[in-house]
């Protein structure tokens, strides 16, 4: 579907994957939270990190093909 979050790389997986990057351990304060989310951010620049994004870009999108463009969360 057009502008389906199901497809966009930073709904379906960057913010999860910051999120749990930055809170695996209890935040101390605000600074300590600024660095962490910059670390994440570079982070998601790594070889492995890119790679999960597109094998879980092409099943999405292999998903939506089956379901004719409809939803297709269910199927993956």
């Amino acid at each position: 579907p057009p502008r389906s979050p199901d497809l966009n790389p930073c709904d379906f997986y960057l913010w999860g994957h910051l999120k749990s990057f930055v809170y695996k351990r209890p935040v101390n304060n605000v600074h300590e939270l600024r660095q962490r989310i910059t670390n994440g951010f570079e982070n998601r620049e790594n070889p492995e990190v890119l790679q999960r994004v597109r094998d879980s870009l092409e099943r999405r999108l292999r998903a939506c093909i089956h379901a004719e463009g409809g939803h297709f969360e269910h199927l993956i």
